[in-house]
């Protein structure tokens, strides 16, 4: 049973190993998502302020820097958009990694119940086996004190 314990052992610890790179992968897809999220709203306030500052433009009649300010607004939403495609992968990224590191945790608590019942056991079997060793030596030394209490009567009516 030990050579078992310490094979379940041995496994466990890959396990523990898989969980924390499990983990470190759902770190890594989260901070990606919100480095793109970050990165969305960034072009979204560049759109805004563009066609802020291009307003102010047309209200001055400054109808160069309206077009600039406008072009650059569209470009910043079209980023914007395409990002967003890329922010949905990185969603579904996320989910993915967050249910591999679920599974895993799973894994490792049910390797974990199974190392605890073994050891369980294993006290168990160690407990049995010292009571059984003291009932053996009880019954040997009752044996002897007996065998002894015989001869002494056997030596006392010779």
């Amino acid at each position: 049973m030990q050579t078992r314990l310490q094979g379940l052992q041995r496994i466990a610890l890959v396990y523990v190993a898989v969980k924390h790179a499990q983990a470190l992968a759902l770190e890594q897809a989260a901070a990606a998502l919100r480095e793109t999220e970050a990165t969305i709203a960034e072009q979204r306030e560049r759109a805004r302020r563009s066609r802020a500052e291009g307003r102010e433009a047309l209200a001055a009649g400054d109808d160069m820097t309206w077009r600039i300010d406008e072009s650059q607004g569209r470009f910043a939403e079209w980023n914007a958009e395409d990002l967003a495609a890329l922010r949905k992968r990185r969603q579904a990224l996320v989910a993915e990694a967050t249910e591999v590191y679920r599974t895993g945790r799973m894994q490792l608590e049910q390797m974990e119940s199974v190392l605890r019942e073994l050891r369980r056991k294993q006290e168990v079997d160690r407990a049995h086996r010292a009571q059984r060793e003291s009932d053996d030596r009880f019954l040997s030394r009752q044996w002897w004190d007996e065998r002894e209490r015989l001869r002494k009567i056997a030596s006392e009516s010779a």
